[in-house]
């Protein structure tokens, strides 16, 4: 956040701003939201010494999925009609 809003007086005229600060909370919550289920779940399941901890880590980051999937089912972006940073913070975690 204090990046993105820190270097706002360094853009173009016209860039946008993928952390609108009007939907900062929208943001914020998402990030809540998913933290522990799937943006640090996929280290829980890949770092466990259990299959017990794997079962609910895995049980947990699908049950996030399974959120995303219908979200972005609806939505393009996920704060709707915006590409945000938080498209990127959910990206990068799908795509390792």
């Amino acid at each position: 956040k204090s990046i993105c809003w820190g270097c706002r007086d360094l853009h173009a005229p016209g860039t946008p701003d993928y952390y609108p600060t009007d939907k900062a909370s929208v943001v914020e919550e998402w990030i809540q939201r998913l933290y522990e289920p799937l943006l640090h779940g996929v280290y829980k399941a890949g770092f466990t010494n259990s299959q017990e901890d794997y079962d609910r880590a895995i049980h947990d980051m699908f049950q996030a999925l399974d959120e995303l999937d219908e979200h972005l089912g609806k939505n393009k972006w996920m704060l709707g009609d915006q590409l945000s940073v938080l498209d990127v913070i959910v990206g990068v975690t799908l795509s390792r």
